[in-house]
């Protein structure tokens, strides 16, 4: 399945989300990230099966210049596919002579059209913020032309400036009527299984894909139950944390060493549960993910207050403790 669309549009974004593998690939805040096409593989998490080869290509630049240079060379009466590969075995097609004046690389959109035509399926991949250009609808055309399945992915979808009706109407009007909303940002589980169960649907043969569905389940629901394994040994070991003093010692000290040792193990519960979803991870991710509730002290009295709870000393902070911690869980 081959991974297309628009330059910077979060390909290599939603293909880590899907491979919870956030090495993969190379993401920036930038044009043409991908410079060149990229394999990797989803498979059986029980018997190594190989289930899905994806294939990441570099992003379509100038998808309207290459519709124009295909209309003036090559003929209309050929099939999308022979018109393609005129295309492909053109100079224009292999890079640009930096030494002839007005010459154009297309060497990027011939990656993409290469791995098409090699490919089984494609989506392609939607930034849902950005307006309905005549750019796209060129993309799409030249898509067509590979006469495989190809399903449109929103990415982006949680923001505000989305533009999805609009995308949709357009797509109905090239028979493009099965699409999905798969957000790399703000990722939710249904949506994959929504992607999948979609691209399922345009194939005669979609056992390898039903196969990767009841297996992603069935992983999900255990990490799941790991995670709140984890989040329970967190919650029973601060409820059972005492330390005993002496009548007539000062609390203070010994109460200000228990919340730091509570601040310690409740970092250690977030890192295990990203870890464990693979979620994050400040060293590769281009757009650091801002978690507030994880940044906030256990102990802040604004926040105890915003769960109802007063607090007039630090002896009562600590008391209730337990208490905030499972209601913020």
């Amino acid at each position: 399945m081959a991974v297309v669309g628009h330059t910077n549009t979060g390909k290599t974004s939603i293909l880590r989300t899907l491979l919870r593998d956030v090495y993969f690939g190379e993401v920036k805040n930038e044009a043409a990230t991908t410079r060149h096409v990229e394999q990797a593989k989803l498979t059986d998490s029980q018997t190594g099966e190989d289930l899905v080869i994806l294939y990441d290509t570099p992003g379509l630049e100038d998808a309207s210049g290459l519709m124009d240079w295909l209309e003036y060379n090559t003929a209309s009466r050929r099939d999308g596919i022979e018109r393609l590969k005129q295309f492909l075995a053109s100079d224009i097609a292999q890079g640009a002579d930096s030494s002839v004046l007005d010459s154009y690389d297309y060497s990027q959109e011939a990656k993409v059209i290469r791995q098409l035509l090699a490919s089984d399926m494609a989506i392609y991949v939607v930034d849902a913020r950005e307006p309905v250009l005549g750019k796209y609808k060129d993309e799409l055309a030249i898509l067509s032309w590979a006469a495989i399945p190809v399903m449109p992915v929103f990415n982006f979808t949680d923001s505000q400036n989305a533009n999805i009706d609009d995308w949709q109407t357009m797509l109905a009007r090239r028979n493009l009527h099965i699409s999905t909303r798969f957000d790399s940002v703000a990722f939710e589980f249904e949506d994959e299984m929504h992607l999948w169960q979609n691209l399922a649907t345009m194939l005669t043969h979609s056992e390898m894909l039903e196969q990767l569905m009841q297996r992603r389940t069935e992983d999900w629901a255990q990490l799941y139950d790991e995670a709140n394994i984890i989040i329970a040994d967190f919650l029973l070991n601060v409820a059972s944390f005492v330390r005993e003093i002496n009548e007539d010692d000062d609390p203070m000290p010994v109460l200000a060493q228990m919340q730091e040792a509570v601040r310690q193990s409740e970092r250690a519960m977030q890192h295990n549960l990203l870890n464990l979803y693979k979620f994050y991870d400040n060293a590769v991710a281009a757009t650091p993910l801002e978690l507030q509730a994880y940044q906030q002290d256990p102990f802040d009295p604004e926040l105890l207050k915003s769960y109802g709870i007063r607090t007039t000393s630090g002896a009562a902070a600590g008391a209730l403790l337990g208490l905030v911690l499972m209601q913020q869980r």
